[in-house]
């Protein structure tokens, strides 16, 4: 079984991660991956600094799953300027 991660955002502490979770728990059991982990973050998207994105990098970094085509580009457009070097299709992020 494939191995995935799941990062979840919430804009307000009003807002619940768990309504994107259940979906995506959903996709990901219909495309035959096994969730490792998920992320999650009660953070505006304009602050700079957001702990479970910052905890997926690490472990992607480590080898605990490999980013998809097309993650790099999505998570480089959120955070331009941070410095990661993250790898193409099937590949360890570095």
């Amino acid at each position: 079984m494939k191995r995935a991660a799941v990062y979840l955002r919430v804009s307000t502490l009003d807002q619940h991660p768990e309504t994107q979770a259940l979906d995506l728990r959903q996709m990901a059991a219909q495309r035959g991956y096994q969730i490792e982990q998920e992320y999650t973050d009660r953070i505006s998207g304009t602050k700079a600094r957001r702990p479970g994105l910052d905890e997926l990098m690490r472990d992607a970094r480590r080898g605990r799953f490999a980013l998809p085509s097309g993650a790099g580009r999505v998570l480089e457009s959120l955070d331009a300027g941070r410095g990661w070097t993250l790898a193409g299709k099937g590949r360890r992020a570095s």
